[in-house]
């Protein structure tokens, strides 16, 4: 019997060692479920991510609401104006500047609107005095 007793007392030994690493297994599967358990949403939680949802949703926009804006944004772009627009107004632009005047023709202007205002009062101070002398010319002759 001591051999069977030998064998029984092996096999002890080493049930003891597998439980032991059961144990140790175990030991590491609790802890992870600790963790997991520690992270993981409560009905509470959930229910108040629920609402923060809904509470989002109200505030989005429908596809319908996306159509309306796309209708917008294209009615938009058909009044915007192209490149090819702008170059238009551009050359147009261009075209008014060289006909425009700078401050210098500005200046060169009056001059000779000042120049001609004089040369007029001239001609009118020296006929008014012609004018008079005819007509003292005229009176004496008359009388």
């Amino acid at each position: 019997m001591e051999p069977r007793v030998a064998n029984l007392e092996k096999f002890a030994e080493d049930c003891r060692k597998d439980l032991r690493s059961i144990d140790v297994r175990l030991a590491r599967v609790e802890t992870l479920v600790d963790g997991i358990v520690r992270n993981m949403a409560t009905k509470a939680g959930l229910a108040d991510v629920n609402g923060a949802v809904d509470g989002i949703s109200r505030n989005m926009a429908t596809k319908a609401d996306l159509a309306d804006v796309n209708g917008v944004v294209d009615g938009i772009a058909r009044n915007m104006a192209t490149k090819a627009d702008l170059a238009d107004v551009n050359g147009v632009v261009d075209g008014i500047a060289r006909n425009m005047a700078t401050k210098a023709d500005i200046a060169e202007v009056k001059g000779i609107v000042s120049q001609t205002e004089t040369r007029i009062l001239k001609w009118f101070i020296g006929t008014a005095f012609a004018l008079t002398g005819l007509a003292f010319a005229t009176a004496k002759l008359l009388a």
